[in-house]
């Protein structure tokens, strides 16, 4: 799974793991491995404490308290 928002852009072949997630505007032009966030221009890894599943059921579990 990977999650994007608008007008990231992607150069070339380029191998993006599982459960990524990409920063809005990000300029992608390297491989990224799974369960990274990765945001800026050039794009680097700004977090990898966890993949996007984790985070909704840490926000879900937020919710229910």
């Amino acid at each position: 799974m990977l999650y994007w928002s608008r007008s990231e852009d992607i150069f070339g072949k380029i191998k993006i793991g599982d459960n990524v997630a990409i920063g809005a505007n990000a300029v992608v032009n390297k491989d990224f491995p799974d369960g990274v966030t990765i945001a800026g221009v050039p794009a680097k890894i700004v977090s990898n404490k966890g993949t996007w599943e984790a985070y909704k059921r840490f926000r879900q579990n937020e919710n229910v308290n």
